[in-house]
């Protein structure tokens, strides 16, 4: 770690390669090492390193996800969707498989896969919070506000202490584009909890609680959220973001809500 905080890659590299020498069991390490040589233009040796612990490693599932996710950062795309099927086919109870693909098609922008398959995995493991986010955001595209909000409502039976699906719900509570889906003190009593539960340092949920005030007239509150979010954002450099956020303090400012557009 401090060898690559000081710049030194190819030190780092050495010292990812003893870790995983002495033991190879430790999948995260090689995740950073398969991040360093793709950065130092080695994406083949990640693959071939990646390959090698799979098959030494058959009981770590974890190895068999990070060369499939791996070939598809690699841009081998067709190689990576071949591969997480036959891994489905050899693991059809197992819903990391089915997600890991579905993730495949929605940077593919094929939705319709891509929902399929997160469908499969909530069955298979209704608490499985990243699969229910992902639902939402397919349904929240392709099929609108209303079946984005059955599908929230669904994950949080099973999950309901999620401060990603109650961020979520607060959303489509304070924005939809459909003006009868939305409460927007049930969307502030939400998004209140969110933040605090957050402690107030999340740039999104901030977000969220500003356009939830907004919706319920309380443009004062609105702003200053709004503001807070701004100053998580710049510190992050998440300059797109940032610019986001201040366009909605402009809004606020105007008297106006935010509302997704449909």
């Amino acid at each position: 770690m401090i060898a690559e905080q000081q710049g030194d890659a190819q030190t780092a590299v050495k010292s990812y390669s003893l870790a995983l020498k002495r033991n190879p069991t430790l999948e995260p390490v090689f995740r950073q090492l398969a991040r360093l040589l793709i950065q130092l233009g080695r994406g083949d040796d990640a693959l071939r390193i990646g390959a090698q612990l799979r098959d030494a490693n058959p009981q770590m599932l974890e190895y068999a996800l990070s060369y499939g996710n791996l070939l598809a950062l690699l841009g081998k795309t067709q190689e990576a969707i071949d591969y997480f099927q036959k891994l489905i086919e050899k693991m059809p109870d197992h819903p990391m498989p089915r997600y890991a693909l579905a993730v495949i098609y929605r940077d593919q922008h094929e939705a319709e896969k891509s929902r399929q398959l997160l469908e499969e995995v909530v069955k298979l493991e209704p608490t499985y919070e990243a699969a229910w986010v992902l639902l939402f955001d397919n349904k929240r595209k392709s099929s609108g506000p209303a079946e984005a909000l059955q599908t929230l409502q669904s994950g949080l039976t099973h999950l309901p202490d999620s401060v990603l699906l109650n961020n979520s719900l607060a959303w489509v509570l304070a924005t939809s584009p459909d003006a009868s889906l939305r409460d927007p003190q049930r969307a502030v009593d939400l998004a209140e909890n969110v933040v605090e539960r957050s402690h107030r340092g999340t740039a999104n949920y901030l977000d969220t609680l500003g356009c939830a005030y907004a919706a319920a007239g309380r443009f004062d509150d609105a702003i200053r959220a709004e503001k807070e979010a701004v100053t998580i954002a710049e510190g992050a450099d998440q300059q797109d973001l940032t610019q986001e956020f201040k366009d909605r303090i402009a809004l606020f400012e105007s008297g106006k809500a935010y509302v997704e557009q449909e």
